[in-house]
């Protein structure tokens, strides 16, 4: 075994590693002519032959997280004070670097996290009005520009009020989350589903006629009153109902 036969990726234990000797001084350290000192026996030296190391720890609010460090199979020379400030400032250096990436990604995840926010329904997890609502005068605006039908079909549950009044608010809420599950599933990826406003959904269905609209939106009522919810064990029947408008990309949409 040597320096050479090491792959990339690979992994030791840290007491097999000058690395310990790093960790355990908390601050920089390093050797040379290693086969002439104490750490001759040490499992790197007889594993890799390193004569020289210098190393510092890397560290991340506080605490110990790996080190920098440089070796050879070749003495260097003794390392001097200047040697181990000057990887002790590069390690710092590392050390805000680590926590500035760090920061920007906690800062861009909570961008992201915004904007999808910004345009998802807390509840059921799919567009809201306003995300919808955009989509929607997007796939107008191709529509007629490519002279494609679009079509458009606004869901409603029946007697939704009755639903909450006998079932609480939470068979409500179920319902809600149950339409936007199976509509999701049922969808093709370039359709669009998002919460207009209370127990209403839209359906958008771009480069889709209205026989092929009314088949697909058929097909989805009929999968809600098929399914049903269930509260505190209790199966609570579902009924909704859709109108549906189309455009043939030419006209404005009624």
């Amino acid at each position: 075994d040597g320096v050479s036969d090491i792959k990339p990726g690979q992994v030791f234990p840290v007491s097999e590693t000058y690395c310990c000797h790093t960790i355990v001084a908390e601050g920089p350290f390093a050797v040379d002519r290693t086969g002439e000192g104490e750490l001759c026996e040490h499992p790197c030296y007889q594993r890799f032959a390193l004569e020289s190391y210098i190393g510092a720890p890397l560290t991340l609010d506080g605490q110990i997280v790996g080190t920098l460090n440089f070796s050879s199979t070749e003495p260097t020379g003794e390392f001097t004070t200047y040697d181990l400030d000057l990887i002790g400032m590069f390690a710092q250096w590392l050390d805000h670097e680590i926590a500035r990436e760090r920061d920007l990604l906690a800062l861009r995840g909570a961008q992201d996290e915004l904007a999808r926010l910004a345009l998802t329904d807390e509840l059921t997890g799919i567009y809201n009005r306003r995300a919808i609502g955009a989509r929607m005068q997007e796939e107008l605006n191709r529509a007629q520009r490519y002279a494609q039908p679009v079509s458009v079909a606004l869901v409603d549950f029946d007697r939704f009020k009755q639903l909450n009044d006998q079932h609480g608010h939470i068979a409500g809420d179920r319902a809600l989350q149950l339409f936007a599950e199976l509509a999701t599933k049922q969808l093709r990826n370039l359709d669009s589903v998002g919460r207009w406003g209370g127990e209403e959904f839209v359906l958008l269905l771009p480069n889709t006629d209205a026989n092929a609209a009314m088949t697909t939106a058929q097909r989805l009522l009929e999968t809600i009153r098929g399914a049903g919810c269930t509260v505190d064990g209790t199966a609570v029947p579902l009924t909704v109902s859709a109108g549906l408008a189309t455009t043939q990309g030419d006209e404005s949409i009624e």
